[in-house]
Order: C-alpha cells, then structure tokens, then sequence
C-alpha cells in the first residue's frame, strides 16, 4: 500500500514507526491468549504482531483496499480481516475479550457511538486498549494539521468520553524522549532500570512525563482489575534518531548559511537598486531643468517671434509709405515736364 498519512504502512521509518509499533508492544500483555478485535487495523501489521500470542485476532477497516493487502500480506491460521466501520462493526454482543483501536476515534465525528459499539461487543470482563492525540500537543503546540482528523481530544475531553463506557481506566502517555542508554554490548536483556533527571538532582527512578503527546487508556468494561502494565521503552535497531536529528540539525545549519548568503545577496541587489533608483531621481531632475530651460527658450523665441513680425508690418507699412511717395514724386514730375 502507498503511505498517504491516513494509515501508517511498515515501510515509513522513524519516529512514526516508533509510536505505532511501541502501542502494539504494550498490548502484547494484554492480548495473550485472548480473542481480539483491532479496531482500524490498517494495512494489517498490527493485527498480525497481536496474533503471534492471542488466541485469535480479527482486523476490521473501513477501506476494502486495506482489507484486501492486509489478507494478502498476512497469513496466519488464527488472523482475519474484514471490512466495517467502527461505528458499525457487524460482530454479535459480546463477542471479544479484547479491542484495540489505536490512533482511530480522532478520524470521526461519531466518538460516542464508537465507543458504544466496542462496548457492545466486548464480553463482561472485556477490555479496550485505545489510544488519542493529545490535541494541545499534537497540533496546537506544534502547528501541524493532520488532514485525516476529524475531531482530536484534549485528556479531559477523552477521560470524559472514555468514562460514558467503561468504569476502570488506567491512563499512560506516549512521547518521543532522548536519553541516554547504558546496556551490555551483546544485548539480550529484557529490563532497564530507570533513573530521572529533574534538572538539579539525579533520582533512582522514572520522572513525570510532561506533555504526552498521546494518551494510551487501558479500559475496563466492569470494575474488574486492569492488568499491571510497566513502563516500556522501544529503540530501533538500524535508526538512530539522535544522529537523525543531528543530521537534520546540520543540515538545517548549512540551509542557514546558504539563507545568510542569499540574504546578503538580496541586501546588494536592493542597495544597487537603491543606487539606480537616485540616479534614476537625479536624471528625472536633470530632463526636468532641461524641461524648465527648454520652456524658457521657447517663451523667448515666441517672444522674438512677436517682434519680428511687429517688425515686419513697420517695414512694409514704411515700403508701402515709400512705394506711395515714390509714385506722387512721378506724376508731380510728369505735370510739371
């Protein structure tokens, strides 16, 4: 399948294959031995993790395509895929021990009637194991927007849902944390010790963790016990985030100098358009006195047009005054000859 954000599929490495297999790792306790429905199963990968130790697992999704790559991807005598809404899921009451449905109910509108559905077909001592953004991290904190989310949770907002339907519920919260691991080269060990660092003192123990960025509930349809679940950490073996995030550090340093460098670029280009813009202003100047001088001229040859032909009409007043004495000294001539 093509990963398209709505479903995650195996092949999108990182921090993203972090969180969906570590919520499926936490559930493997909770799913040995049990009848299972997962809940938006996807592509499948989960569903199969889960029924290398349940007695049964079925994966529900509402796309057909996910159902069909799913059944062709993952054969196993106790797994199967359908197809259904988690709003309508199709199953007889009381038909499960356990549902899991992770990073599901923020994709509808319908989060009530969901939870009634899974409610209904979980058996008196069933359990859900769910799990939510935690909206004022996921998307306001961080300004991102996921596309497919119809409707994310803040802790109250799901505590509030959660509890219209199961009476137990044990909450855990999800992130992203960097520390630092000290382990036998060989490997092979099943537990970790924790210690916390506050910042001023160093504690033999695991901290508060602020700002999960998911919430995981573990519910229980009756006042039945929940299972003790530990705190769990999940590293890759062929990724290592820190140098991930290094990497992308130092490439995010050489985009930095590569800005800086454009940026004095764009400060010489605007300079240099600031120089043509005063010569620009400064000729402008220069073709308006010359405008000025060119209008003056022309006021002065309009002027010494004007005399000119004042002083035309004189002269041919003055030719015609000749032309008329001339003409009077001829016919006195004549009269006295």
């Amino acid at each position: 399948m093509k990963f398209t954000g709505e479903r995650y599929i195996p092949a999108e490495q990182g921090k993203i294959r972090l969180e969906h297999y570590h919520r499926y790792a936490i559930a493997l306790d909770v799913v040995k031995e049990k009848d299972v429905l997962d809940v938006a199963c996807g592509e499948g990968y989960g569903s199969s993790i889960m029924a290398d130790v349940a007695r049964s697992v079925v994966g529900v999704d509402i796309s057909v395509d996910a159902v069909q790559h799913a059944t062709a991807t993952y054969t196993k005598p106790n797994l199967t895929f359908r197809q259904g809404s988690a709003t309508a899921l199709g199953f007889a009451d009381a038909s499960f021990d356990v549902v899991v449905s992770f990073e599901t109910i923020e994709h509808l509108a319908e989060q009530a009637q969901m939870l009634a559905e899974i409610r209904r077909v979980l058996r008196p001592d069933g359990l859900l194991v769910i799990s939510s953004p935690n909206r004022p991290i996921y998307s306001e904190e961080s300004g991102e927007h996921n596309e497919f989310h119809v409707k994310e949770l803040d802790f109250k907002e799901f505590d509030e849902l959660l509890k219209t339907q199961f009476q137990s519920i044990q909450y855990f919260g999800q992130r992203i944390l960097m520390g630092s691991v000290i382990q036998p080269l060989e490997g092979g060990q099943g537990s970790f010790r924790a210690w916390h660092d506050d910042g001023n003192d160093l504690k033999p123990n695991a901290g508060h963790l602020a700002d999960p960025v998911y919430f995981v509930a573990v519910c229980g349809a009756s006042s039945v016990d929940l299972p003790n679940l530990d705190m769990s950490v999940l590293y890759p073996d062929k990724l290592d985030l820190l140098k991930h995030y290094v990497g992308f550090a130092k490439w995010a340093q050489a985009q930095d100098r590569i800005v800086a460098e454009r940026d004095g670029q764009v400060a010489n280009l605007c300079q240099a358009i600031a120089d043509r813009d005063e010569q620009i202003a400064n000729l402008s100047q220069a073709i308006a006195d010359r405008d000025g001088q060119i209008a003056s001229l022309n006021q002065t040859i309009a002027k010494d047009g004007n005399r000119i032909r004042l002083l035309a009409s004189e002269a041919d007043t003055q030719r015609l005054s000749i032309e008329k004495w001339q003409l009077n000294c001829k016919n006195l001539a004549r009269r006295l000859t």
